[in-house]
């Protein structure tokens, strides 16, 4: 578990797992650590978090929730799965869901969408685009 927690209860709760907020730095190296990126977000100022697309730049799958505008980034069933916010069942099930049959699928898919969508030559050439349009 990295990043801030806000409750003190659930900084002991997890205290062995509890890792604490990484340095940006370091992000890319420990996501590569693992195979799919758990963001169960229900945090209110939540937008699009970097996390998933630095996920997807290493071809990791995400389970995250339906909130704000997580689902604008997270293909269900294609890059990730989609949860209802605070349901611990669902996430439970999410997890359990990843097998040797859909992950590499999935996998190649968080890491086509990122280089459709948010790879720095792409996305630099759409946005050029886009302001000669406006012309």
């Amino acid at each position: 578990i990295y990043g801030p927690i806000q409750e003190e209860a659930y900084k002991k709760i997890g205290a062995n797992l509890y890792k604490g907020v990484l340095e940006r730095e370091k992000i890319i190296t420990t996501l590569a650590n693992y195979d799919v990126l758990l963001l169960p977000s229900y945090y209110g100022g939540e937008g699009y978090p970097g996390a998933i697309i630095e996920a997807y730049s290493l071809g990791i799958p995400v389970i995250s929730t339906y909130w704000k505008a997580i689902p604008e980034i997270v293909q269900d069933e294609k890059t990730g799965f989609l949860i209802e916010p605070k349901s611990e069942q669902a996430l439970r099930q999410a997890i359990l869901r990843f097998n040797t049959d859909n992950y590499p699928e999935m996998s190649e898919q968080a890491r086509a969408y990122f280089l459709e969508n948010f790879e720095a030559k792409k996305v630099t050439a759409k946005l050029i685009q886009q302001i000669f349009a406006l012309k």
